[in-house]
């Protein structure tokens, strides 16, 4: 019977995401065309795009993120200037760098330019020698006042750039290396340089095939990642075949690692570019080795639907068991790791979502991590849904998520929050969540606010509070209660410079620690 719930409501999304497919979206207003942007600012979740309201977008439209040919995460637009957007990445997106094209519909009639025509045929244009990005460096310190001599100093940099080097040559780089310095501790420092991509790309103007080597990714590889290897794909207007080969980085330090041999492929079909909706239906094989021996084969598919009021995304794994795994009595064939969400815009002004997760591990890249966002990722798993009420620059939503973590212990969490943008003259933004957890063992309420006031030009500040108060539900166990506050400086320098100076206090629960984080990237 539990597996049987677990199957339902992916089920039930890939039954609505047919329906959709089929009926064209007829109660939804049909796009004319497709126009592209550029995402200029990434940070946690949220990602900023140099086109607002002069290029028709409005609140709540969906937008996709775009890398190559591959759509790396889809998101929807959530605030709007003149010229400029914030857009909420939806779960399961991939891993979004400055320089990534954005891409959504466009209301007006007006002729696309042929550079924008080819981006809505499905192919992106190269700019030749003029890779796109941003090189940081940041530094956090954290003075814990809970054990003597364990306070942090952590320097890092990074650089995350991709573009075309020539006509037939693009580069992609994401590179982060950081040094944990503790001045009381025994063990000193520690060194750690991470390389999440470094890959060159070869593909001829206009023609369908494209090979990449290097540490690289692909989000038509489902759970794969990251690896080491090569990837050819041949890739044209509505349907694409890909073939990779390659090994899996050790996971603690990212560095190579010829343990792990993973082999597979997959196919993709893409709706026309002039239809009234896009989707993507991929299905795929692999197979992971280590020594030799089976670590895990599977099949998967993934669909993405999106058009101007319904977006959805479904996403399941099917392991084939054999050899000792078949010795060890496990069943030839069974599901693992399902993700589903969808988004419908009834109105206007309203809007409903609902998703189903179950997959054990997500790999999570967060520049700063709070406690509403450790809170958020420990509720992760499970069932989910909620509504949205937005009214010129108001927004109201519920949401509901039901689930059964790796621990199998019942957990349910109720959310409630309210944002008001652009208040008064002075443009301030203030904002609020409350969420009632429970589960077998403890329940609670974690209530957050926030606070965003533009200062001068391009310098904001944004101040947020929060308390999550924890009781136990069970003899032997105790309660707590955390209280933290978080104040953060921002600042765009040009067109080309952007800083930040974040300053967070911790306090209960067992801890007493204050965060300093400072970090100022130049955008290529």
């Amino acid at each position: 019977m539990t597996r049987i719930r677990m199957l339902l409501v992916p089920a039930v999304l890939a039954v609505v995401l047919i329906a959709s497919l089929s009926s064209g979206g007829a109660s939804a207003a049909a796009p004319t065309d497709s126009t592209t942007s550029r995402v200029l600012y990434v940070t946690e979740g949220v990602v900023y795009i140099d086109a607002g309201r002069e290029k028709g977008l409005r609140e709540g439209d969906m937008i996709q993120i775009v890398r190559g040919d591959s759509v790396v995460a889809v998101a929807h637009v959530t605030a709007l200037s003149s010229r400029g957007a914030a857009c909420v990445r939806m779960p399961g997106a991939g891993q979004v760098a400055p320089g990534d094209v954005a891409r959504f519909a466009e209301r007006n009639e007006a002729r696309l330019p042929e550079s924008i025509a080819q981006s809505a045929r499905g192919r992106v244009p190269r700019r030749a020698s003029n890779p796109r990005g941003r090189i940081g460096v940041r530094m956090l310190a954290i003075r814990d006042g809970t054990e003597p001599r364990s306070d942090i100093y952590q320097p890092s940099i990074d650089a995350r750039i991709n573009g075309a080097l020539s006509d037939m040559f693009a580069v992609e780089v994401d590179l982060r290396a950081r040094q944990t310095y503790r001045p009381q501790a025994e063990d000193g420092s520690r060194n750690l340089t991470r390389v999440h991509r470094l890959a060159v790309v070869w593909q001829r103007p206009n023609a369908p095939l494209r090979l990449t080597a290097g540490r690289l990714s692909s989000p038509s590889l489902a759970t794969v990642s990251v690896f080491d290897g090569g990837l050819a794909e041949y890739r044209r207007k509505t349907w694409s075949l890909g073939l990779f080969s390659g090994t899996q980085p050790e996971p603690e330090t990212y560095g190579l690692d010829m343990h792990i041999r993973e082999h597979g492929g997959y196919a993709e079909l893409r709706g026309s570019p002039g239809g009234r909706g896009r989707y993507v239906l991929t299905a795929g094989v692999i197979g992971s080795y280590q020594k030799g021996r089976i670590n895990r084969e599977f099949g998967f598919l993934q669909a993405r639907y999106l058009a101007p009021r319904f977006s959805a995304h479904w996403a399941q794994e099917l392991d084939a068991n054999r050899s000792w795994k078949a010795d060890a009595g496990e069943p030839a064939l069974s599901p693992t790791s399902t993700f589903a969400s969808a988004r419908y815009r009834a109105f206007e002004a309203l809007s409903f979502s609902c998703g189903y997760d179950n997959r054990r591990n997500v790999r999570l890249y967060r520049d700063q991590v709070t406690p509403e966002t450790e809170f958020d990722d420990s509720y992760r798993q499970g069932v989910s849904g909620g509504a949205e009420v937005r009214v010129s620059r108001y927004s109201a939503s519920a949401a509901t998520r039901f689930s059964r973590g790796v621990s199998s212990e019942k957990t349910e969490s109720h959310t409630f929050s309210a944002e008001a943008r652009s208040v008064t003259r002075i443009g301030f933004t203030i904002g609020g969540r409350s969420t009632r957890f429970a589960s077998s063992r403890a329940e609670g309420w974690l209530h957050s606010g926030h606070l965003a006031v533009p200062l001068a030009g391009t310098l904001g500040a944004d101040v947020e509070t929060g308390i999550r108060d924890e009781h136990a539900r069970q003899a032997g166990l105790d309660g707590s209660r955390l209280v933290w506050t978080r104040a953060d400086l921002t600042a765009a320098i040009g067109r080309r410079w952007f800083g930040i100076i974040s300053v967070e206090r911790d306090a209960g629960a067992g801890a007493d620690q204050m965060q300093i984080y400072t970090s100022l990237s130049y955008r290529l």
